[in-house]
């Protein structure tokens, strides 16, 4: 009678425990952010570092990215050679002829820098495994970066600064696609979750990247417009209008790598644990 009591607990308690133990079947498919989370701030100095020792050991990162962009700037040089106009007033009066494909190439660079960024942090670039994932990747960063314009724009009706928000908070999505491999909603939610905290830097961030990005075309912008106050050549014209062009792409594609890699950067010192509390050092101050 003993033993058969014994066996009906632990009959009745087994379907207990390993219901217990055994999530969901759609909570288990879906990757979790880890509980254990950074709490320090971010370490701007040290995301900086990182990106500049990737860029001087892989400077085909910036090439491959100039490659991607250069049809745009063919695009937009054509007026130069057609019309005799300045490269940055082509570019002007082009955007209708070269708006589109430069934000499409922009988007497959994006992808491209992106695929062979995580092994440049990681002190390794293996070009054939990132153009493998390249399909699956750029898929991702296009439907991340329409429902980031969509929630930019929905943010920028509500007084601008909601959408400036949802750019901050949705920063670190496609780092987190490209390393973790998530999806496009469990990288938006994570990004969300992971930013909170440290969005005023990554902001800060986010605007010194633009501004060195945009001091960078001023440069080549005033060379081109300022060449046709010199007294040169139709054919020296020309090639000052060519060298501005290729100027530029290299300043969007460093623009483009630089940033990536501070984000993914930022992503490694994200998903590192904060560090432990020691009690005893606590309890000494308390003692």
């Amino acid at each position: 009678m003993a033993g058969d009591r014994i066996a009906e607990a632990s009959g009745s308690q087994e379907p207990e425990a390993s219901g217990a133990s055994a999530p969901p079947p759609d909570q288990a498919a879906r990757p979790r952010t880890p509980p254990a989370l950074r709490e320090e701030p971010l370490e701007v100095g040290r995301a900086f570092s990182d990106a500049l020792r990737a860029l001087r050991r892989y400077p085909s990162l910036v090439l491959g990215a100039m490659a991607v962009l250069l049809p745009a700037g063919v695009l937009q040089f054509a007026p130069v050679l057609e019309l005799g106009i300045s490269w940055h007033t082509a570019g002007r009066i082009g955007t209708n002829d070269s708006f589109w494909p430069e934000l499409v190439l922009n988007t497959v660079a994006s992808a491209v820098v992106l695929a062979a960024g995580v092994g440049a942090l990681r002190g390794r670039v293996g070009w054939g495994p990132a153009l493998m994932r390249l399909p699956v990747l750029l898929f991702r960063v296009v439907a991340i970066e329409l429902c980031v314009v969509v929630g930019v724009l929905a943010g920028a009706l509500l007084l601008i600064v909601p959408g400036i928000i949802v750019l901050v908070a949705f920063s670190l999505a496609e780092p987190l696609a490209a390393v973790d491999g998530l999806g496009v909603l469990d990288s938006l939610e994570h990004s969300w979750m992971l930013s909170r905290g440290h969005r005023w830097r990554l902001f800060a961030v986010m605007l010194g990247l633009l501004v060195g990005y945009g001091l960078g075309a001023l440069v080549f912008a005033t060379i081109s417009v300022g060449a046709g106050f010199m007294n040169m050549s139709a054919e020296g014209w020309v090639a000052m209008q060519a060298v501005c062009t290729v100027g530029y792409i290299f300043v969007d594609a460093f623009y483009l790598v630089f940033s990536t890699l501070v984000f993914l950067a930022f992503h490694a010192q994200l998903k590192e644990p904060s560090a432990p509390v020691d009690a005893v050092a606590v309890a000494e101050v308390f003692a």
